[in-house]
């Protein structure tokens, strides 16, 4: 009985970690794929961050100018390997700052205004600016 415990325990540990390599796969080649996209272009950043607790999490992925505008927007939520980043076309276009103030667009997307201002503190952080609050 303790021997096949231990052995369904194994497999499960062994599957958790493939799984894990897999998702972390996935993550690696969506950033290289917009890395690519905006290679040799000035002022645009690629930022990631994430919100969230430790059952249920959301990484959120923005591209930004210069200027604190949405470039790209993507997310990643859900609770297996499977899911995948989606797009959020409602704050792409739109200033960070304005987002935040306004806290509309974007209601339905569980932490995301958690990662938005982090994502806002890391970019005023790069930009050297003084984060105030």
């Amino acid at each position: 009985m303790i021997k096949e415990v231990v052995i369904i325990l194994l497999f499960i540990v062994i599957c958790q970690g493939v799984l894990g390599i897999y998702q972390l796969k996935k993550y690696d080649k969506f950033i290289k794929n917009l890395q690519t996209k905006y290679q040799g272009l000035d002022r645009y950043y690629l930022i990631s961050e994430r919100a969230g607790n430790k059952f249920q999490s959301l990484i959120l992925i923005v591209i930004m100018d210069s200027s604190y505008n949405i470039i790209e927007a993507y997310y990643y939520s859900g609770y297996t390997v499977f899911s995948s980043f989606k797009n959020i076309k409602s704050i792409e276009n739109k200033n960070i700052n304005d987002l935040l103030n306004n806290k509309t667009g974007y209601k339905d997307i569980r932490n995301l205004d958690v990662a938005l201002d982090k994502v806002k503190r890391k970019y005023d952080e790069i930009l050297g600016e003084k984060v105030v609050g």
